[in-house]
């Protein structure tokens, strides 16, 4: 147990030599490391400020294209033609060529949804000029609205607008020769009952002013036959009334849809690029400390194999002058 606590002993204190003997190694080296730690330093420096261009960041804002669906109950609510991810996969494909500008001034377009109506454009370049990038987001802005795909979900929407119009037409009519059905009916009905009304009035009078009266036709018969027809002419004019509620609104949403046959928007922009914009990369300071960083520890590495060397090489000496004859 002893001997085994004075290895652990022995072995902590080699560890702390060890780590003791190089901290003497990295402060006698300690210029070494200060000149691959420069050297590094004013590479990096020169090269982040005045070889790697500055890239710029910049973005604006696309209202998606839209119409004015009129619903059943009149309101009207604004859809999108196309959707947030149909318009990213198409700015996804769009060609260089659409931007207005060189080719090589624009690093990259990236678009993501910014709400539900709306697409945020980011473009990195490399030159600051905010015509150009004003062009550029006039250009994707013309891109968009004359693409074939927009072109295509505008048409098939317009034509189901007037599939819609014509279907809401056809209701419209229906509804309204019901209802002269129904007015007709009424109509017939209320003459039929006033006859009614009248014979039973010439049958009353008759009983009443002569009790041996035959009865060669059944009063019972005529008042039932009257509260009969009472009850349908009541249940006819409220059919009436509803037919003529349905018509009025029918009609409105009608004229609704015939006003907003046209109301369609395409894409807009809304919020335009900034016109103050700070350089987005290379991130100099983060560069060149990260440079210092490595310098520093490949000095200290460096430093370290050197003396390792240098006492490789003296062993070697050491034991070559012990192996030599003596003369």
């Amino acid at each position: 147990m002893a001997e085994a606590t004075v290895l652990e002993k022995d072995n902590g204190n080699d560890q702390i030599e060890n780590m003791f003997d190089m901290m003497i190694v990295v402060w006698r080296k300690r210029l070494l490391i200060l000149m691959i730690v420069s050297v590094t330093v004013a590479s990096a420096s020169i090269v982040n400020f005045f070889f790697i261009p500055p890239i710029y960041k910049n973005h604006f804002i696309i209202s998606l294209p839209s119409f004015n669906n009129v619903s059943n109950d009149g309101s009207i609510n604004p859809e999108n033609i196309i959707s947030n991810n149909d318009s990213v996969a198409l700015l996804r494909v769009m060609d260089s060529k659409y931007y207005g500008v060189d080719k090589s001034y624009v690093k990259s377009i990236k678009s993501v949804p910014e709400g539900a109506h709306y697409l945020k454009v980011t473009i990195l370049y490399k030159h600051l000029d905010i015509i150009k990038i004003n062009d550029i987001a006039k250009a994707i802005l013309k891109y968009l609205n004359q693409n074939d795909f927009f072109k295509k979900k505008t048409e098939i929407i317009i034509q189901n607008h007037k599939v819609k119009i014509k279907k809401q037409e056809e209701e419209v009519a229906g509804r309204e020769s019901q209802l002269k059905r129904y007015k007709k009916e009424y109509e017939y009905l209320s003459n039929n009952l006033q006859k009614k009304e009248e014979i039973k009035k010439e049958l009353t009078s008759t009983i009443e002013s002569n009790d041996s009266f035959s009865y060669q036709i059944n009063p019972f018969t005529i008042l039932d036959s009257v509260v009969s027809d009472r009850m349908k002419l009541l249940s006819l004019s409220d059919d009436i009334k509803k037919m003529e509620r349905d018509v009025s609104e029918n009609r409105k949403l009608l004229m609704k849809n015939n006003s907003e046959s046209i109301s369609i928007k395409e894409f807009e922009l809304v919020k335009s690029p900034d016109d103050s914009v700070k350089p987005y990369k290379p991130f100099k300071l983060k560069n060149i400390t990260l440079s210092g960083l490595v310098a520093l520890a490949f000095g200290i590495f460096l430093s370290i194999f050197l003396n390792y060397i240098e006492r490789a090489n003296q062993k070697f000496s050491r034991g070559s002058a012990r192996l030599r004859p003596d003369h």
